[in-house]
């Protein structure tokens, strides 16, 4: 059914933050635990509501898998399931960070995490530039 009413996420009371950080994840599973509490903290919606507010982006069967599995889900599913959840644009761009970071190989907060080498093919569009 379209024209249905997202639903309405009430933050925390102030000097309460319970919301999960997405950004604190480095692993998969971490981030698939997030996925979990958030749903959780956003009120824990039957699957059935979830692929409801969706718009037919999750099924039932997509939601169940991806949040007991231990491996990165895909992006868009991650991101329609927590849209689904009452997400604002600013947690959706957290989950899309965190997915993102975790996906290169990359952590921003320890020092010395292998990044990703540019394939050796790279076609250099700005020579003034340097490759990493």
């Amino acid at each position: 059914m379209s024209g249905h009413r997202p639903p309405r996420l009430v933050r925390d009371a102030a000097g309460f933050d319970l919301c999960p950080d997405p950004l604190e994840a480095s692993t998969p599973a971490q981030l698939v635990s997030v996925l979990r509490q958030y749903w959780i903290w956003a009120g824990k919606a039957s699957y059935r509501e979830l692929v409801r507010r969706s718009n037919g982006e999750l099924a039932t069967s997509t939601i169940c898998v991806m949040l007991r599995k231990e491996t990165l889900p895909p992006q868009n599913r991650m991101l329609a399931f927590v849209s689904a959840c009452g997400a604002t644009e600013e947690d959706c761009q957290r989950f899309a960070t965190a997915w993102r970071r975790i996906s290169l190989g990359t952590d921003v907060d320890s020092p010395g995490v292998q990044q990703i080498p540019p394939p050796h093919n790279v076609v250099r569009l700005f020579p003034d530039r340097r490759l990493p």
